[in-house]
């Protein structure tokens, strides 16, 4: 937990535009640019965020759950497909965006509760150039009556000849058969760091202090049917001698008295620079009041373990939730679950409400049998992640036995079986994890990686 997660909490304030025609989930919808905020945008690089790699593996799926009635329940997910040895990964700090990840494919899943199945949700595609840059980001929703998927926004990316910063962002609505709705964002840049980012429905200005540290961020947006930019926000940062946020400040314009008003207020601890403690105030008639704490632990390797949020009653805090991390032998984030304080046993519990996320990832060196069917057309699993039934749809027709095996990604064979053709299979006493699917024919040689998620 680094000081570039205060700072882009703070930034990336967008509204999340979900699928029409299905119900509202955990995880990515269409991002629409809101305080100065789009994919791909970081103030500090100039060229869009990196994604990340360890060891080169790559997030494959994700997973959120609700708790309800003694379970967890499964509420979307999503897949994601890469090649040219693009990837990407969770950052910690922000755990359910992924709008910063090279994949070629995302595909959303929400999950049917009538029919115990994941469902299409909302699609992704992204476009490169030859050296690697985003060139487009479309997003399309499921359509229930066409059993399609129908377009409905994007994105159009222009750099700065030359460089890798971005110097135009395009979004689009997709009415009536055609691309409209257009709402250009233009960025200045002060070497690598931009100044300031406009458009016809919002604008944002970006100040830094000597050492390129942001101290302030103040944006505008249009009101409906006025067709000019307000005042809307504006954030300041203080920082310690590390050059790690001391204190993260929220002010909104009033409207009514034409003034800056404040509204909320963080106070951060380190150790070793790590967060270990933060406090948040509201101001309330004039003055800064305590609402909460957060409390942070980590493991041997800075991995953040645990989030305790602690509310203050007036005189004392007292606990709210727990949310906690595990990681895999690989040191990438495996899951974060929450539980709620219960004062009756004074122990935390899991409560109705309570989500966890679920991450599944995928090694994909060079040579690496996964790095090369990655897009492999031949061949459909639904729904990915699985759970109980794993669907298997060949696009061609096969008359000989089909040999099917599903093994594990260090290549030990845990199920195998004979079809002919496309078929299915119980995958319910498999543990949740990244698996291989194997078809094997006269004519056929397919492999192809899916995950398990319970």
């Amino acid at each position: 937990m680094k000081k570039a997660l205060l700072f882009i909490i703070a930034l990336c304030t967008v509204n999340a535009i979900q699928a029409a025609e299905g119900p509202q989930g955990l995880t990515t919808g269409i991002v629409i640019g809101g305080s100065g905020g789009f994919p791909h945008f970081n103030p500090t690089l100039g060229n869009g965020e990196k994604p990340g790699v360890v060891n080169n593996y790559r997030v494959v799926a994700k997973v959120a759950l609700k708790y309800n009635n003694g379970l967890f329940i499964p509420v979307d997910s999503v897949r994601y497909v890469y090649s040219a040895g693009r990837s990407g990964l969770i950052n910690i700090d922000r755990p359910n965006f992924d709008e910063s990840f090279l994949f070629d494919d995302a595909i959303t899943y929400y999950y049917n509760n009538n029919s115990s199945k994941y469902d299409n949700r909302l699609y992704r595609r992204q476009g490169f150039d030859t050296e690697n840059k985003i060139t487009s980001l479309r997003y399309a929703i499921w359509h229930n009556a066409t059993q399609a998927w129908k377009d409905s926004a994007r994105y159009l990316y222009k750099y700065i000849a030359g460089t890798k910063k971005i110097e135009e962002s395009l979004f689009q609505l997709w009415v009536g058969g055609t691309w409209s709705h257009n709402v250009p964002s233009t960025l200045t840049y002060n070497g690598n760091y931009v100044v300031s980012i406009n458009s016809n429905a919002y604008s944002a200005t970006y100040a830094y202090d000597a050492n390129n540290n942001i101290i302030s961020i103040t944006d505008q947006v249009s009101q409906h049917g006025t067709g000019s930019l307000y005042n809307n926000e504006r954030k300041t940062y203080t920082y310690n001698t590390d050059n790690e946020v001391d204190t993260y400040t929220l002010e909104q314009w009033d409207n009514t008295n034409n003034r800056w008003v404040f509204v909320r207020k963080f106070e951060y601890a380190y150790n070793f620079k790590n967060i270990i403690e933060s406090k948040e105030y509201v101001f309330d008639t004039g003055n800064w009041t305590l609402y909460a704490r957060h409390l942070y632990t980590y493991n041997v390797l800075n991995n953040k373990t645990s989030e305790i949020i602690q509310l203050w009653n007036g005189s004392s805090f007292v606990n709210h939730t727990n949310e906690t991390c595990t990681y895999n032998t690989a040191n990438l984030l495996e899951s974060i679950t929450l539980t709620s304080w219960d004062a009756a046993t004074a122990t935390w519990k899991q409560q109705t409400g309570n989500t966890q996320m679920r991450y599944y990832y995928e090694y994909y060196a060079p040579t690496s049998i996964l790095n090369t069917t990655a897009g492999n057309t031949d061949i459909q699993l639904y729904p990915v992640p699985a759970s109980n039934v794993l669907n298997i749809n060949l696009n061609r027709n096969i008359i000989a036995p089909v040999t099917y095996s599903i093994s594990t990604i260090t290549g030990s064979i845990v199920k195998k079986w004979t079809a002919t053709g496309s078929t299915n299979t119980m995958v319910d006493a498999l543990p949740s994890g990244s698996y291989i699917l194997n078809a094997q024919s006269d004519d056929l040689s397919i492999t192809k990686q899916f995950s398990i998620a319970k």
